[in-house]
């Protein structure tokens, strides 16, 4: 099949093979009168780069040990291409020999010998044109004759086609040899337009008609126009468009050009790649002429393709041509990671041509796409993107109005006047001494605090104005954010009512319970801290108060640990509810918002106060005996407030042992883990507190609660606590915790001394690198993951599948396509978050875990 002409063609191969193999395709006994030219057309069949082949002769025998080499090895093309090479005349029989190794098939076809002319004859053995010239450039073709006479070729006429222009040129005052070839070259201007046909003829050897046969050869030339009018993008969704792939090397590894496989936006993009050669390719990705009479934003995405951590670039301008040599660094080396990540930078005025430059080795695959260039002007151009203002303050209680600014001017940023606006009043401040790049950010403190006296609920507007002193475009300079602001001399102290989700054979907790200890250091006798053991599976030490809350975060049919909520209520964004369609509960993954939760759970005022009254506990007969009581300061607006009062155990020894003052082996923990903060018994009569002990409005409250403290505890590392929350769980999200306490240990006695570790537990053979979900149409593992989240599918995968992904404050993260069942989570932060896959047919919902 595709022969160069006719049904069939000879077929060289070495599938891959490392042998040389040295095969010969050898031609019959010739009887040549005279010096000959043999033509023949080959091609690189499977386009691998790797084949190669000789010209051999032999003037004795068909014999292999016979033949000698003439000519260079030959690299046949992807395409049919014609090829010649002069035969002695005392050859008795010619052969082709195939060289390649780790190759694969060349093809040779029309096979054509012919003696040398008595008249006049030459051929066009090969031309050479750019790849790529701008339009209306002057520009040179290069090409060889051969003299195929026995008389001196003394003149002959060149023609030249471009686009549907003739250029004709003359060669004279030169004297060629019998089968010597003589090179030409031509000027011609530069008409057309991408992959335009060029086609070169020679005729009139020494004024004289002959054989046109073999007198004409074409290329395709590419004619770009200038890059003049800005914004400018190329996505190389139609291939390279007028970029310039080169290459300083022509090692066959090392290969640029399109792909489909990974893309930042599209079906193509840019590819780079090393192969792992310790070999600099010093590969450059060139644009087109750059005419635009203006100051140049450039924009461009890059990744490292496979996430190996090699790959590298360096932005490269020049003012002059595209030759490579003209070309000088900007800026320093970049180094790739494993995502598409934007970069921006100002292109120095005058330069005509910018490359991205390759400059990795022993690297892989790096990917570039989506390059812009803009108008940019000198004058600032500045938006601000965000305003932020503490959740809740007190009255008359100083806070900070802060911002965010992005600059889109050539002109570095250094100073710009901000206002913001509280209920008809506005401050001003002016701020200076900055400086933020084009197309960077800078976030920024209002200097005049903000102090508001009266509570309630107000909008905070904050503008940014005159960028470097100058007017902007004030259409994007606003944003507004909410702060609520409560009474201070009606609150009490308030502590914090920590929840942590956690067990034993979960392989994470170790580091979640690392995690919040760092979120509230310095801040600990503000935290009444309770452990469940519940959320991944369960363990011995598991209560069913536990599993039941576990209902604040199970809306989707699976839970996770560890995990945790702070007063049971949700701080982050509640439009994030209405995105996913689904409660989202005050649940979160202990990371690295711990701190950033528990300063904002703490500055909420506190409208009931939580006291221990009249603690007695017998170590004689274990009875425990407590009255918990209060004020309500003012109605805080409670549903159905609750009184909860629960027992609480420390120090329990994570070895496995069963005796008191023992608990289960903790995944992963070292010989010194202990269990602490573990709930072991519930004294109210409902997990979701205590009805009709509070009322929400002025008054006080008291009850009074006994139990016996089981032998399975330890007195001396129990305690208690208690707190006051909304008992109306219809709404997930609206069941605050009012206040907390926590009380002294049970007795000053040292514990006594358990009988030891007992036995490990048997296992139980789950399987920890899953969630616990019920979701049975899709799997997502490893979770918790740290590079790469896979997807698996019950069924057959779809054809597509988008996702978005949500940190557990509400915010879309991170956004794009399934490729090859796995989504790249390099970029995430350690912490839980909300997977949306999308399919044409289905939505999914499910949670991991970022290590």
């Amino acid at each position: 099949t595709d022969a160069h002409s006719g049904a069939q063609y000879f077929q060289f191969s070495s599938y891959y093979n490392s042998d040389d193999y040295h095969q010969y395709l050898i031609s019959p006994l010739l009887s040549l009168e005279g010096d000959a030219r043999m033509s023949y057309y080959s091609i690189d069949v499977d386009n691998e780069g790797e084949e190669m082949f000789q010209i051999m002769v032999s003037t004795t025998d068909s014999e292999l040990s016979s033949f000698t080499a003439i000519g260079e090895v030959v690299s046949p093309t992807a395409d049919w291409q014609q090829r010649s090479v002069v035969i002695p005349n005392n050859t008795r029989y010619v052969a082709f020999a195939y060289l390649s190794e780790y190759a694969y098939r060349t093809g040779i076809d029309d096979i054509e010998i012919r003696v040398f002319s008595p008249t006049p004859e030459i051929e066009l053995s090969s031309i050479a044109a750019p790849d790529y010239v701008d339009t209306g450039a002057v520009f040179t073709v290069e090409g060889t004759v051969v003299n195929l006479s026995n008389e001196a070729l003394t003149s002959y006429t060149v023609t030249y086609n471009l686009g549907g222009v003739t250029t004709t040129r003359t060669v004279s005052g030169i004297s060629v040899g019998t089968g010597m070839s003589h090179s030409f070259g031509h000027e011609i201007v530069a008409t057309g337009a991408w992959r335009t046909r060029l086609d070169v003829a020679v005729s009139n050897p020494n004024g004289e008609a002959d054989d046109v046969a073999n007198n004409q050869l074409y290329d395709t030339v590419s004619v770009c126009s200038p890059i003049r009018v800005l914004p400018y993008s190329e996505g190389f969704e139609n291939g390279m468009g007028c970029w310039q792939a080169v290459s300083a090397t022509t090692a066959n590894s090392a290969y640029m050009g399109i792909t489909h496989q990974y893309c930042h936006s599209g079906t193509s993009s840019f590819r780079f790649s090393s192969f792992y050669s310790t070999t600099d390719y010093s590969q450059f990705l060139i644009s087109p002429l750059i005419a635009a009479d203006t100051i140049i934003g450039l924009t461009f995405y890059a990744k490292d393709l496979r996430d190996y951590g090699n790959e590298r670039i360096q932005l490269m301008v020049s003012y002059s041509d595209a030759d490579t040599s003209s070309f000088s660094p900007y800026g320093g080396v970049i180094a790739l990671n494993g995502w598409w990540k934007r970069y921006d930078t100002v292109l120095p005025t005058g330069i005509r041509y910018m490359a991205i430059k390759y400059v990795s080795n022993y690297g892989d695959f790096a990917g570039i796409d989506d390059i812009e260039l803009s108008p940019l002007s000198a004058s600032p151009s500045v938006t601000l993107t965000q305003a932020s203002v503490p959740y809740m303050v007190g009255t008359g209680v100083p806070f900070t109005v802060s911002g965010t600014v992005v600059n889109h001017s050539a002109t570095p940023l250094t100073s710009l006047d901000v206002a913001y606006t509280i209920d008809g009043i506005t401050t001003n401040a002016h701020i200076s001494d900055i400086e933020v790049a084009y197309m960077h950010s800078y976030q920024f403190d209002v200097p005049q605090t903000a102090v508001i006296e009266n509570e309630g609920t107000y909008q905070v507007t904050l503008t940014i104005s005159n960028p470097n002193g100058v007017s902007d475009d004030m259409s994007d300079n606003q944003q507004t954010a909410e702060v609520q602001v409560f009474l201070v001399n009606n609150a009490a102290p308030r502590k914090v009512l920590l929840e942590h989700f956690s067990t034993a054979n979960c392989p994470n907790c170790i580091d979640g319970h690392r995690s919040i200890e760092t979120g509230i250091e310095g801040y600990e006798d503000d935290v009444v801290w309770v452990t469940h053991h519940a959320g991944y599976y369960t363990d011995r030490l598991t209560v069913d108060a536990s599993s039941t809350l576990t209902a604040f975060y199970n809306n989707n049919g699976g839970t996770y640990a560890p995990a945790m909520m702070l007063d049971r209520t949700w701080f982050g964004d509640f439009d994030f509810a209405q995105a996913l369609g689904v409660p989202h509960g005050p649940v979160f993954f202990p990371g690295s918002g711990v701190a950033e939760g528990f300063a904002t759970a703490l500055s909420v005022p506190a409208y009931v106060t939580v006291e221990f009254q009249n603690l007695s506990y017998d170590t004689a007969t274990r009875q425990l005996s407590v009255t918990v009581g209060g004020d309500v300061l003012r109605d805080f607006d409670a549903q159905s407030p609750r009184l909860n009062v629960w027992l609480l155990e420390d120090g329990l020894i994570a070895d496995g042992g069963s005796a008191p003052g023992h608990g289960p082996a903790q995944a992963y923990a070292d010989e010194n883990f202990t269990h602490d903060h573990v709930l072991r018994e519930v004294l109210n009569s409902n997990t979701w507190g205590e009805e009709n002990v509070i009322a929400a409005e002025c008054s006080s409250y008291n009850k009074t609660y006994s139990m016996t403290v089981s032998e399975n505890y330890i007195a001396s590392q129990c305690y208690l606590i208690a707190f006051v929350s909304e008992g109306n769980h219809s709404d997930l999200n609206n069941c605050p915790v009012y206040n907390s306490a926590k009380s002294e240990k049970l007795t000053d006695a040292s514990p006594e001394p358990g009988p030891g570790p007992g036995p490990d537990p048997e296992p139980n053979g789950i399987d920890n690198t899953f969630m616990q979900t019920n979701n049975d149409a899709i799997t997502i593992y490893p979770n918790p993951a740290a590079e790469k989240l896979h997807v698996s599918w019950a069924s057959e995968m779809p054809t597509t599948c988008s996702y978005n992904i949500f940190n557990m404050f509400g915010h879309e993260v991170l956004t794009g396509t399934v490729e090859n069942d796995a989504i790249d989570i390099h970029v995430l932060v350690a912490g839980t978050y909300v997977l949306l896959l999308q399919t044409p047919e289905h939505s999914y919902r499910l949670k991991f875990v970022k290590k």
